[in-house]
Formats: C-alpha cells, sequence, structure tokens
C-alpha cells in the first residue's frame, strides 16, 4: 500500500479538490491510501472533501496571497516553520510515503517531507504564478521534487520544465466521471426548471467560482453584446462566492447592472454546491472566459464536453490541449467579447453543429480524461518516484 498526503492551500472548493476527490476512490483501487491536507480557514472545500468519504485534515495553513495588506503576508511569514513542523508530524504519524503539493507557490509540505526523509511530488497547476516568483520557487522545485507534475504541457513549458527536468516532468489532465457526466434529457428539463428556464430557451453557461482569474466580467460584457443580436438568450454562471472576493464580486454586481443586464433573468448566477452535474444539463454552449496566465487545462470545459456541450473557450495556459478548436468547440484570444460573440454564432445558428461538437467532446474526454486512466498514471508516477 502507497500512502500519499495530498497538500492544499486553498480552503474554498476548487480545481485541485475536484481532482483529488475523483481519483482518490479510484486510487484506493490501485492500493494508494490518500489523505488531504487543507487550511482550517473559512471555506466549502472540507465540508465537500468528506461529504464524499475522503479522508481530509484541517490544520491552521497559511497561503502566500496576492494583496497589500501586511497582516496576511506576516501571517505566512510567522506561521511557516510552526506549519512546517506540524505537517512533519502528521508525515510521520500517518507514515506517509509521498506528499504531493498541489501548487507551486507554498513549499510548506516539500520541506516537511525533506525533514522527514520523505519523497516529494510537485503538481504545477496552472499559470497564475507571478515571473518574478517562478524563478525564486524553480530552484526549489528542481532541488527538492523527486517528480514534477504539470497539467499540460503549456503549464510545462510557461515554467520552462521541459528542458531543465525532462526526465521527471509528468503531464497530467484532470479527470472527468463519466459516469456522473452523462447527458440525460430528463435531467436537463429538470435542471432548467430548477433554474427557472423552459425547454425552448437558448442558454449559454460557465461553472467556475467567481474570482478575477475566471474573468466573469468579460463573460457578462459577451453576454450583453450577444443578446444585442439574440435578445432571447439567457446566461447561467454556477459558482461560489468566495468571501476573499467580496470587491470582485461586487463590481461584477455592478458591471452587469450598467450592462443593463438582469439579475435572475438575463444572468443567473448560482451556488451549484456538488450538484454541477445536474444543473449543467441545462446548458446549450458553454463558455469559459478565464483570462491570461490563470489556468492550467481546467476541468469545467472538459466536464460540459462529457455532457456533449460544445465549448467556447479563452485560449489561456493548457486549455488548447483539451479544447480542440473547430472540433470540440472554439478557442478565442483572452479578454476579447467580440471574439467570444463571433466564435459563439455558428453554435447558435445550428444545432446540428452543436450536435456534432458535443459528441466529438464527449468522444474525446471519454478516451483520454477517464478517472481510470487519470488513476492509472498517478499510480505509476508514485511507483516511480518510490523507486528512484
Amino acid at each position: 500500500m502507497i500512502r500519499v498526503l495530498s497538500i492544499i492551500h486553498y480552503p474554498v472548493f476548487g480545481g485541485p479538490h475536484n481532482r483529488n476527490m475523483q481519483l482518490i476512490p479510484a486510487l484506493k483501487k490501485l492500493g494508494v491510501e490518500t489523505i488531504v491536507l487543507i487550511p482550517e480557514q473559512k471555506g466549502n472545500a472540507f465540508e465537500r472533501l468528506r461529504k464524499n468519504n475522503i479522508d481530509v485534515m484541517a490544520i491552521p495553513l497559511h497561503r502566500m496571497r496576492r494583496t497589500t495588506k501586511m497582516s496576511e503576508h506576516f501571517n505566512f511569514f510567522s506561521g511557516f516553520i510552526p506549519e512546517v513542523l506540524h505537517i512533519q508530524r502528521i508525515i510521520h504519524e500517518k507514515k506517509t510515503d509521498i506528499v504531493q503539493l498541489n501548487g507551486l507557490i507554498n513549499p510548506h509540505g516539500a520541506l516537511a517531507a525533506k525533514l522527514e526523509g520523505v519523497k516529494v511530488i510537485w503538481q504545477i497547476v496552472d499559470t497564475g504564478t507571478p515571473r518574478l516568483l517562478q524563478y525564486f520557487l524553480l530552484p526549489f522545485v528542481h532541488s527538492m521534487a523527486n517528480k514534477v507534475m504539470c497539467n499540460g504541457y503549456a503549464v510545462a513549458k510557461d515554467h520552462l520544465l521541459t528542458q531543465k527536468t525532462r526526465n521527471n516532468i509528468i503531464n497530467y489532465y484532470p479527470p472527468v466521471d463519466t459516469n456522473i457526466f452523462v447527458p440525460d434529457p430528463e435531467l436537463r428539463l429538470k435542471a432548467r426548471s430548477e433554474l427557472g428556464l423552459n425547454s425552448k430557451d437558448m442558454i449559454i453557461g460557465n461553472i467556475q467560482n467567481l474570482n478575477p482569474a475566471k474573468g466573469h466580467i468579460y463573460f457578462v460584457e459577451s453576454a450583453a453584446k450577444l443578446k444585442q443580436k439574440f435578445p432571447e438568450i439567457k446566461f447561467v454562471i454556477l459558482g461560489t462566492k468566495p468571501e476573499t472576493h467580496k470587491k470582485y464580486i461586487e463590481n461584477l454586481y455592478k458591471r452587469i447592472d450598467f450592462l443593463k443586464l438582469r439579475i435572475g433573468e438575463d444572468v443567473i448566477i448560482k451556488d451549484p454546491k456538488d450538484r454541477v452535474p445536474f444543473l449543467a444539463q441545462a446548458f446549450d454552449i458553454f463558455w469559459m472566459t478565464s483570462v491570461p496566465r490563470t489556468e492550467g487545462s481546467g476541468t469545467v470545459q472538459s466536464e460540459a464536453m462529457a455532457l456533449k456541450i460544445p465549448v467556447v473557450a479563452t485560449d489561456v495556459g493548457s486549455v488548447s490541449e483539451i479544447v480542440i478548436d473547430g472540433k470540440t468547440g472554439y478557442l478565442v484570444p483572452p479578454l476579447d467579447p467580440d471574439a467570444m460573440v463571433q466564435a459563439t454564432l455558428p453554435l447558435l445558428k445550428s444545432a446540428c453543429l452543436r450536435q456534432k461538437m458535443g459528441e466529438r467532446g464527449r468522444q474525446f474526454v471519454e478516451t483520454n480524461l477517464s478517472v481510470e486512466k487519470c488513476a492509472a498514471i498517478y499510480k505509476r508516477t508514485y511507483e516511480e518516484t518510490l523507486n528512484r
């Protein structure tokens, strides 16, 4: 049995939590036991993981923050050594074989693992780390990680890892449970009813927590432009509203009002909690409007593809490795509402095109992103790490 401690420095449920939640049951069947460690802070991640029978622990655990508030930086640095030692005790008590870091910028787990003589897998999940911080942290990755897992080839290239650590790089993509994300006409009608929509509405949707990286401002800008051509279209955003992004969310609502879009009618914003596979059934087209230097390969567009929903996505991070332009959807430049609108028009005009792209998307996910396929990559990576 291989024992893994998977450390995530974010208390709000997001991509890394979802990836762990999907993979852990499959990995257990392959002889891998995983404990997830998250911060003891306000958020929904602990509850979501525990509800899905994931072995999860919460401890005081700070992270680097993009903020000018000195108190946040003080908390990070003052808590750093005690938190490293706390993680080291957990590694020892749980007889951990591998520590897995879900993100570049918080090295606590790597230091704790080295102190305890345990192997390290360092996952680089996105392209969001500022360049200067990348250059500062990458030497630690090179020296401390036994294996580096990158969320797509573009993420590896962005971090200049393809040349320096070629033999240690493993590319991975987040899995999708194709037994849960299954298109269902009856569920589609029920989801629309719950959202206050009817069976004939054309719905464009998004599934991402409300924060600046996800570009919801550009989502509503694109929505306003498209409604000038097709007034009957409705838009849905399924996402949690993190406490740390109150100002951004306030500005988003102000922007919706400025654009003369009606909340609850033209634009519906709802926290889906753990009901994404159900509520996303309502969509006809999926929009992903993430801004530059934020994403890895993403998960949400893959989930949409599994539901046979065609995707229009901004070409950021490794997204182009999942959304195949012209086949499973369309790629557009980020920060460009006009491009989003233009790429969407063919899909609005042709139900046949939507169906064809949706079917290709489902096939791509089944072939490349199933939980079983992704779990096998992780199991092989764990074995190679322990045998080094």
